[in-house]
């Protein structure tokens, strides 16, 4: 009987180092964010998308990324940026003249997930740095080139770097099952239209400041849906 319970008693302690053992090559509840605000310049908005059309239109004749937002109504957004004094400035500004703006704030949300092996963790973490630096970045390039620190050719090929570790993200991605489902899967395309957006601003030799705007909004309100 003693013989039994010795064995039994063995292979409880093999099982609970086995499980300790797993345990320890998974990391704890993991959560990342972007780390930024966007602060987003309004001109209007409109319950109908044609009211909103026209005044985005007219935005875009003087510079400004005339981007849509729908956010219950359709938001015509002048500008973005990462920095709420520096928006409130450019706001108050335009009020002086008279025209009536308002600023939208948007949080580009944490991927948070449960246990996952560390492997994952860190493919998880690369992807959202990379699309990190990619907000920033893009930010970056449209201030430069707007103020003429970054020629067209620079502008170009600061988007190329980004769009190529874009892709690359997205198809290391595509070969692990945890971005197959549920809010990863959902970023993991997220990735890959930021890619496709950023490769036709690119791809284009007449691009503006005002372009730059609107890809930078665009990142950025893509990222809301995750």
């Amino acid at each position: 009987m003693s013989v039994i319970i010795s064995i039994a008693l063995l292979l409880v302690a093999f099982i609970v180092i086995i499980i300790f053992a797993s345990s320890n090559n998974r990391s704890e509840r993991y959560s990342t964010d972007i780390g930024v605000s966007c602060y987003l310049l309004c001109a209007g908005n409109f319950a109908d998308l044609s009211s909103a059309t026209i005044l985005s239109e007219s935005i875009k004749m003087k510079g400004g990324a005339g981007y849509i937002y729908k956010n219950n109504n359709y938001n015509v957004i002048i500008s973005i940026y990462f920095e709420d004094k520096k928006a409130k400035t450019v706001q108050n500004t335009l009020l002086d003249k008279g025209e009536t703006v308002s600023i939208i704030t948007i949080s580009l949300p944490a991927v948070t997930h449960g246990l996952l092996e560390d492997n994952e963790n860190e493919r998880i973490k690369g992807s959202i740095v990379a699309v990190s630096n990619t907000v920033n970045t893009v930010y970056e390039i449209s201030n430069g080139f707007d103020t003429g620190a970054l020629s067209r050719r620079a502008v170009k090929q600061e988007l190329q770097k980004l769009n190529e570790e874009l892709v690359n993200e997205y198809e290391k991605n595509n070969v692990m099952e945890i971005f197959k489902k549920d809010k990863l899967k959902v970023f993991n395309e997220i990735m890959f239209k930021i890619a496709f957006s950023i490769n036709e601003v690119m791809l284009s030799d007449d691009f503006q400041s005002k372009d730059l705007r609107f890809l930078n909004i665009d990142i950025c309100v893509m990222l809301t849906t995750i």
